[in-house]
This record gives structure tokens, C-alpha cells and sequence, in this order.
């Protein structure tokens, strides 16, 4: 298990909502990437919920959804807005995470990854954009490297639910 990282999880890449930035090759690049893993009949879907959780689904998976009291079994990469790279990945190591979404003993995400994977189902990839309400709020995690009042960006491929 990877506890102490668990904290730092994000995406692969972030687009910068004003000015180019370094970073947009790389979300340009992440996105075309995650958009050939898709079926081809598949068409990507963003969904913008109330609490400000932005799910960008590029691959639909199948099998059971995720449910609150799933365990989860998924590759991450975790970065800031302006990250041009991951601060936390299971790409690197090939050793996937497994979450409890129930809190049964397992390790627990943050708040907005949690929310973010619920009806994601086996083989889903989606880019997950966490606000700070639902991320480490106004303190961030000076520890992870999060900065206060920082969204966190998820890149996930779900690849077992139990």
C-alpha cells in the first residue's frame, strides 16, 4: 500500500483556464493520449457537478461501478494546475493503489478523489479536477507540496472494483 502517498494523488496533465502555460503541451498531450485509449464509439463527456468536482471521463470501463463502499484497485498521476509533471504517481513503480472506500482498514482519499471515482467502473479512464474545498482547502498540504487553496488534478485508470 502506498498510505503516505495517497496524500499527494493528481493528473496527468492540467490546463491552465487563463494564459498558455508550459503545462498546456502536456494536458494536450495527456488528453489526446487518454482519447486513443477510448473506444472508438465512445464519446468523451465532461460533467461539472454543484461542488465544483469536475469529471472528464475518456474511456467508460465496464463491469460494477464504484459505490461508496467499494475497494478499489487503480493507477494514479497527481499534479497541480501548473505542474508540467506528477508530484505523485503509480505509473513509475507500476504498483497500482488500492483504496477502501468504506474506511475498513484501507487507506482513504482525499475528499474530492473519493467522490470523483464513485461510477467509474473497471477499465475507466478520466482525468479528475479537484477543488480546494474538497482537496486540502485553505491550509493545502505544505508537506505533499499542495499550496493553499490549490485544486489537485487526477489522471486514473480504474482497474479493479470490488
Amino acid at each position: 500500500m502506498r498510505l503516505a502517498n495517497l496524500m499527494w494523488l493528481v493528473p496527468l496533465a492540467a490546463c491552465s483556464p487563463s494564459a498558455p502555460s508550459p503545462s498546456d503541451a502536456s494536458a494536450a498531450h495527456a488528453e489526446t493520449t487518454a482519447a486513443t485509449l477510448a473506444p472508438v464509439d465512445f464519446q468523451s463527456y465532461v460533467e461539472e457537478r454543484a461542488d465544483g468536482l469536475r469529471v472528464e471521463v475518456f474511456a467508460p470501463g465496464d463491469g460494477p461501478a464504484i459505490t461508496a463502499s467499494s475497494r478499489v484497485t487503480l493507477h494514479y498521476n497527481a499534479l497541480l494546475p501548473q505542474a508540467t509533471k506528477p508530484f505523485d504517481t503509480t505509473r513509475e513503480t507500476g504498483i497500482p493503489l488500492e483504496l477502501d472506500l468504506a474506511g475498513n482498514g484501507g487507506p482513504r482519499p482525499i475528499r474530492g478523489l473519493e467522490l470523483g471515482l464513485i461510477g467509474l467502473k473497471v477499465g475507466s479512464k478520466a482525468k479528475l479536477t479537484v477543488p480546494p474545498a474538497l482537496a486540502w482547502g485553505d491550509a493545502g498540504n505544505p508537506a505533499g507540496g499542495v499550496p493553499a487553496k490549490s485544486d489537485v488534478i487526477y489522471s486514473v485508470e480504474i482497474l479493479e472494483v470490488r
